[in-house]
């Protein structure tokens, strides 16, 4: 039916609003069922009728007449069905370059945010103080930043979020209150770099070698592995659980002679299982709780 679809069951690109990597075609029960983060989710005739911009009652005997459950499809129908596409190509195009603009539009201001930004003590801020984090540094905004109709506060933890190629394409705002967001229109399939406590002395000294660099959900769940794993390891934190494979791809991507040790965390057993399998790293889990809980009873 000229739907282009993403290769297995990996996301790719929306036929529907052309959203770079917010489709994924799961075919449930061979029935072409499928899900966008933007256009929800549906049915191999949803996508159908959806693409070729018809109604369900419309897309039935056209579809059926292309499998040759019925009769031809008459030149009329044809030339319907086409105008239809070339619509709908139209407006993916259009939402493809609007999409561009806004994430170039966050990456500038991620870039801004990073120039500007102040650089504190974590128990200064209290989202970090509350979880008992203290003795490194961490940025924050140096004042109060606004895209489109979203502000960010003076004072906001900022978190890069970096590429495979170590560019950052866009940035995590945490508010005093542990609100989390991400840059509106931003990319978010980057991840955040956590750096080595003592990164001076570990780049200073030839002799330190990391065994291998690990993956957490979130950043601070990242500094307890840190703190956990004696201070003089890195890693990137995914955002979101569903964002687990990419992160530890970034972290191969960058680091490939290291292996990935994915920490998996409660509620992301699965997510964590398949991002380690998919750079052939390993997936590791606390021994209770999640890992901001292990941590709070080991310096118990």
């Amino acid at each position: 039916a000229g739907i282009t679809l993403p290769k297995g069951r990996h996301h790719g690109p929306c036929p529907l609003c052309g959203g770079k990597d917010r489709f994924r075609f799961d075919d449930r029960d061979g029935r072409g069922t499928w899900i966008c983060n933007q256009c929800g989710a549906g049915d191999g005739l949803t996508l159908f009728a959806r693409s070729s911009c018809l109604s369900v009652k419309e897309a039935i005997p056209l579809l059926a007449s292309m499998c040759g459950l019925s009769r031809g499809m008459s030149a009329s129908d044809l030339s319907r069905m086409e105008a239809h596409r070339q619509k709908a190509a139209e407006r993916a195009e259009q939402q493809r370059q609007k999409e561009a603009s806004q994430r170039e539009a966050a990456a500038e201001l991620a870039n801004l945010m990073a120039d500007e930004a102040i650089i504190i003590d974590a128990s200064e801020h209290p989202y970090l103080a509350r979880k008992g984090y203290s003795g490194f540094p961490v940025f924050a905004l140096s004042r109060a930043y606004r895209l489109e109709n979203c502000t960010y506060p003076k004072g906001a933890l900022l978190h890069l979020i970096d590429d495979e190629h170590d560019k950052t394409i866009s940035a995590e705002i945490v508010r005093d209150d542990a609100r989390k967001t991400s840059l509106v229109g931003g990319a978010k399939t980057g991840a955040v770099f956590i750096e080595p406590l003592n990164i001076d002395a570990a780049l200073q000294n030839e002799s330190w070698k990391p065994e291998a660099m690990f993956v957490t959900e979130g950043v601070a769940t990242g500094y307890a592995v840190r703190e956990l794993m004696g201070g003089a390891v890195a890693g990137y934190a995914a955002l979101s659980k569903n964002n687990l494979i990419r992160a530890a791809e970034i972290a191969h991507a960058l680091i490939p002679e290291l292996p990935i040790v994915v920490c998996g965390d409660v509620g992301a057993e699965a997510e964590a299982e398949r991002a380690a399998a998919t750079v052939g790293g390993v997936v590791s889990f606390p021994p209770s709780g999640d890992w901001d809980d292990f941590r709070a009873e080991v310096a118990a």
